[in-house]
């Protein structure tokens, strides 16, 4: 249907050509569909031969050769060669936007949805382009994986990497053989709960420390942790009093309320020394109570757990607990 559609079909058979020159110079081919001005429109050099293939748009498939086998093409320009040199000679491309894979010829496997997407590429395969551009610049190179809007600068040979982009070409998240980068934050958002990056704290300063009993364990503080795979930190400091003598300090960051963790490597700190006596009212022994990776699959609750030995005047503890999830 239309001027010059199917014009020099001879023998193919289940051919469908609906517009001006649609199918035009397909002689032997078959199990084709061209809908649209222009459409699968096969250079005339060629024996006519293409079979299996769909193009719906002006000018979808324009400049088709023979081997061309299991394409699809929706949109204007779509698998068409810009400069009609070459031409579609590839097999089992799917396209849909205007000018996706506009510069296919030998390539094969690759898909591209959104204008321009896989725009460049000619004779690389298994390409995945999803986004206006994207992976627009890559000729030669194949098994990539690009999402993301306008993502045409790409080098032209790259090769088996996946590429996530935001904000008109910039990168988040870049993986090949050499492994994964993720962009971080270039501002101070604060990560989602559940999403790796996620900062949790409780802090207890020191003008709401707690009094301690001497060969008593205490919980400075705690907090909830939800399931994940967290790294928990602590950090304690104790408060004397003016005729305080200190001959022992434990904390610990620990999963037990009350409870020093001492079996897990780093995630206490124990000092002991020679009995000291403090003349004045004083902040002493200040510093990091432990590191713990805690792996979680339900719920739980974290502690910072202080403990002291010591006679005299009372004895105080503050201090601050916080975790960063990994995974």
């Amino acid at each position: 249907m239309g001027f010059q559609a199917a014009q020099k079909l001879t023998t193919g058979y289940q051919n469908t050509a609906i517009g001006r020159a649609a199918l035009h110079n397909l002689t032997t081919g078959y199990y084709n569909t061209a809908i649209g001005q222009g459409a699968m429109l096969g250079d005339a050099a060629q024996v006519g031969k293409w079979y299996n293939n769909t193009a719906v748009g002006l000018n979808a498939m324009y400049d088709i050769r023979d081997t061309a086998v299991n394409n699809t093409g929706v949109g204007w320009g779509v698998m068409s060669d810009s400069g009609v040199t070459t031409g579609l000679a590839g097999q089992n491309n799917t396209a849909m936007g205007v000018n996706a894979l506009h510069s296919i010829t030998s390539g094969n496997n690759n898909e591209a949805f959104g204008y321009l997407a896989l725009g460049g590429v000619m004779t690389g395969h298994n390409n995945i382009g999803l986004g206006y551009n994207a992976g627009g610049g890559i000729v030669s190179g194949s098994g990539n994986v690009i999402i993301g809007h306008n993502m045409g600068a790409l080098a032209p040979t790259l090769s088996n990497s996946l590429i996530i982009s935001v904000e008109n070409g910039t990168q988040v998240l870049t993986g090949g053989k050499t492994g994964v980068f993720m962009r971080g934050t270039t501002g101070n958002t604060v990560p989602l709960a559940g999403f790796v990056g996620e900062y949790k704290e409780i802090n207890l300063p020191i003008s709401s420390d707690k009094t301690m009993v001497n060969n008593t364990t205490i919980n400075v503080c705690s907090m909830a942790l939800s399931p994940g795979d967290w790294d928990v930190y602590g950090w304690v400091g104790y408060t004397t009093g003016a005729s305080t003598t200190v001959s022992r300090l434990f904390s610990s960051v620990s999963l037990i309320s009350n409870n020093l963790d001492e079996l897990t490597p780093g995630a206490s700190t124990v000092l002991k020394i020679t009995p000291i006596t403090l003349g004045a009212t004083s902040s002493y022994f200040k510093g990091m109570s432990g590191y713990r990776r805690m792996s979680i699959s339900v719920s739980d609750t974290v502690y910072l757990v202080a403990y002291a030995q010591f006679t005299g005047s009372a004895m105080s503890v503050y201090g601050k607990l916080w975790a960063r999830r990994m995974r």
